[in-house]
């Protein structure tokens, strides 16, 4: 696998950062700056891991064997922009409504609803459940080139990070459907966190921001 980034490209980017008085180091790509931040080195160079970014504009899938990369590709349609769109299209409801639905209710429910409510749950469980079934769609899909190439290798686990990693109960509705162990990234795992920032810190979506920072596994 091969990634390249124009001379064009990346001096805009460095040139970006210097405005502001920092001093590039490195230029990575990001899904690689997320493993090292989501499995530690030595049990990333063993087996078979599988990688999702639940981002606004696609989720992005990636498979590590042995500490390798073999696999990488964005599904526009299953990013979260998509899920937001999809309900409040349905609920005829502005952004701040999606958000508490997808983001703070998710598939775990709200007890202290309203009946009023009932309808906006039912709709959000129902988008967020059909979401969750074609991210297990496309997940198969890149599992089964890792079959083919290495028959003798299953998948140890399923990371979860980016915004979609923090919708309530996704990784656990992830893991029934495809059977597979399923878990969002958990920051304070890699950092040392002080508990005055936990409730900022604590985010699966800092996952790449993370890696980039850290070099230190290669």
């Amino acid at each position: 696998m091969v990634v390249a980034c124009p001379h064009g490209d990346a001096e805009t980017l460095i040139e970006t950062f210097e405005g502001v008085g920092l001093r590039v180091t490195a230029l990575d790509v990001g899904t690689l700056a997320a493993a090292r931040a989501c499995i530690e080195a030595r049990s990333l160079a063993q087996g078979l891991y599988g990688m999702i970014d639940l981002g606004h504009s696609a989720a992005r899938l990636a498979l590590f064997h042995c500490g390798t990369c073999i696999y990488a590709r964005a599904v526009p349609e299953s990013g979260l922009g998509a899920l937001h769109a999809r309900l409040a299209s349905a609920l005829d409801v502005d952004s701040a409504v999606t958000e508490y639905l997808i983001e703070d209710v998710g598939l775990v429910g709200d007890d202290a609803a309203t009946q009023a409510d009932q309808r906006a749950l039912h709709e959000a469980h129902a988008a967020i459940a059909d979401y969750a079934s074609g991210l297990v769609r496309e997940l198969n899909l890149s599992l089964a080139y890792a079959a083919h190439r290495y028959p003798d290798t299953h998948a140890a686990d399923v990371i979860l990070h980016g915004g979609g990693a923090m919708i309530p109960g996704i990784a656990a509705r992830l893991t029934d459907l495809s059977g597979l162990s399923v878990r969002a990234a958990v920051t304070a795992a890699v950092l040392d966190v002080p508990a005055r920032l936990l409730p900022r810190c604590s985010k699966p979506s800092l996952m790449i921001a993370i890696g980039l920072a850290d070099r230190s596994n290669g």
